[in-house]
């Protein structure tokens, strides 16, 4: 298992939740897809639904968007 760590600043002048989606999107791998879509959906995070594609989105807080998928599914 691989661990990748992530730093967010946020500054008065950090892009918008609708701004910071026309970013990059990243995907996050796990062991348990569905259990950690359901951790983030009952804390709160914001699903993000992409009009062609069938995968699980999520926004977090800064407006990050992230991919939920079973390492599995490599």
């Amino acid at each position: 298992m691989q661990w990748v760590r992530l730093s967010v600043e946020f500054t008065q002048d950090a892009l918008s939740d609708q701004q910071a989606q026309r970013g990059a999107w990243l995907e996050l791998r796990t062991d348990d897809a569905v259990g950690l879509q359901q951790k983030v959906q009952a804390f709160g995070l914001k699903r993000v639904i992409h009009p062609y594609t069938p995968f699980f989105y999520i926004q977090a807080p800064g407006g990050q968007v992230f991919r939920i998928v079973s390492s599995k599914a490599m």
